[in-house]
């Protein structure tokens, strides 16, 4: 109940993933009632998004309010953590590193034999790389395409692959009545659904899934990708490119 009451404080970030529930009930120790506005299909997937703070921590602490982010307001749930996983915080410099030690106390099967990790934030892809192949650091994650195979070909280093639930797209903005950030000025392409229709058209997934992606990528033709709730195959068919039919839309639309 208190971090359901929590995460709907005005200052939050999270208060999506519990729209729509009007209350909770306690029951019990382990057991609450929701009540909800009206019927909610995503009920189950948003619950499991907001995470369960401890009241006692959260108060003993002064941090049972959340902080005013963009005002740079801070307490002590900004720079601290209380959790029950494999690992305990050590230390968190913003932009610079984040400090991890072993729990032995954690209720778990701890079989791995990682004692303390240090997780670098580092941006640029190439300098990740450029950080695993030097030996400056053990692991990275979002693997450019473009290294993958020279780095699975070099031998020695190991390479996990699989499915990742993500959807790349293009966005164009049909709302503004003048394009932003372009040359265009006293109007917007984008509102023409002939323009829209166009660009969906000229785009080639199949050359973007060859050139760009290096074959790791699934051309698209819903938002939902293959393993997420509403994902259906039939629906799932991406656009095949027609070029000639982009242009004869662009120009009947001026």
């Amino acid at each position: 109940l208190f971090s359901f009451d929590r995460v709907r404080q005005p200052l939050g970030t999270m208060q999506v993933y519990v729209t729509g529930i009007k209350e909770i009930r306690k029951v019990d120790a382990y057991t609450v009632d929701l009540v909800l506005e009206a019927p909610t299909p995503m009920l189950l997937q948003n619950i499991a998004n907001f995470f369960i703070m401890s009241k006692a921590w959260c108060l003993k602490n002064n941090a049972g309010s959340i902080a005013d982010y963009k005002a740079k307001d801070e307490n002590f749930a900004s720079r601290n953590a209380a959790g029950t996983g494999p690992y305990r915080f050590l230390s968190w410099q913003p932009d610079q590193q984040l400090k991890l030690e072993q729990n032995k106390d954690w209720w778990g099967s701890n079989s791995g034999n990682i004692t303390e990790l240090t997780y670098l934030p580092i941006k640029s892809a190439s300098t990740r790389v450029a950080a695993l192949l030097s030996g400056d650091v053990d692991l990275i994650t979002d693997l450019p395409p473009a290294d993958f195979f020279r780095i699975k070909e070099a031998g020695k280093l190991k390479v996990i692959e699989g499915p990742e639930v993500r959807t790349v797209f293009f966005v164009m903005d049909e709302g503004s009545d003048e394009l932003r950030d372009s040359n265009i000025k006293g109007r917007n392409p984008f509102k023409d659904k002939r323009v829209r229709e166009a660009m969906n058209l000229a785009l080639d997934r199949e050359a973007i899934k060859r050139s760009l992606m290096r074959g790791y990528s699934i051309p698209a033709g819903l938002m939902v990708a293959p393993g997420t709730a509403g994902w259906t195959a039939e629906l799932d068919i991406p656009t095949k490119p027609d070029v000639a039919r982009a242009k004869a839309l662009l120009a009947e639309a001026g």
